[in-house]
């Protein structure tokens, strides 16, 4: 079965959560820093947008399984090798977009956390961090069937966090930005981390929730249509309905 979510309602939704869990996160350690607090900001914005960009349409199918790929390395090439023996530039520039779009996505997620932890500033735990990030976003798309698993995607997307990090480092050996990161990461509260990983916990059960509730109201819908064969989409199953009504 194939349904969607309310993708506005969903980010509305997550931008009222944040903006309140900000709000009594402030009031509950009475601690206000601008810069960090812009820091903060910018990196969930970031995160918004690529979740967007991972799961747009946002069009789901929990029963449909989709096939996976564990072997490092080969599929990116023979994709490059086929692309180029086709001598087609537009493909070949596509799929060069691919690859290296997987890495450079993934430059902030090795930059901010940096910026705004003074714990992670450490090559191999931005790394680690990059790897399990896309490594939920892989296993996530594969739950959803939204697109295949690939480990490739791990791999580079590990490779732009380690760059974003690379990114971090350059700009931190100028005296005025090692001040400025500096003091963003020292006005960081108590239990700052933990406070990341709840949050990010409670976007998860709201986008959980959304689906959940994207597939009840696609199985309520079915539930009304007569005298049609399985299989067709909610879509195709709206367009029979709104051109036949009910019996």
């Amino acid at each position: 079965m194939t349904f969607e979510i309310n993708s506005a309602g969903l980010y509305l939704m997550i931008a009222l959560l944040w903006a309140a869990m900000r709000v009594i996160r402030g009031l509950t350690t009475r601690q206000f820093d601008f810069k960090r607090e812009l820091a903060v900001t910018l990196f969930f914005v970031f995160l918004c947008l690529l979740s967007y960009r991972l799961f747009e349409p946002f069009r789901f199918n929990l029963e449909k399984t989709l096939k996976a790929n564990f072997v490092p390395i080969v599929n990116s090439l023979l994709m490059i090798q086929r692309a180029e023996a086709t001598r087609y530039q537009p493909l070949i520039r596509i799929v060069q977009l691919l690859l290296v779009g997987n890495v450079v996505v993934f430059i902030p997620v090795g930059f901010f956390p940096a910026v705004l932890f003074r714990d992670l500033r450490s090559g191999w735990k931005v790394l680690l961090l990059g790897a399990g990030f896309s490594l939920v976003i892989e296993v996530l798309q594969v739950l959803l069937a939204v697109r295949v698993f690939d480990v490739d995607d791990i791999l580079l997307n590990a490779l732009g966090t380690w760059l974003g990090f690379g990114f971090f480092r350059l700009l931190y050996a100028l005296p005025p930005l090692r001040e400025l990161f500096d003091a963003i990461a020292s006005a960081q509260r108590k239990d700052a981390l933990a406070f990341f990983v709840f949050t990010g916990l409670s976007f998860g059960l709201v986008f959980w929730g959304f689906v959940y509730s994207g597939w009840q109201a696609a199985q309520n819908a079915g539930e009304y249509i007569l005298r049609e064969q399985e299989g067709r989409t909610l879509l195709q199953w709206l367009r029979w309905l709104f051109s036949r009504g009910y019996d």
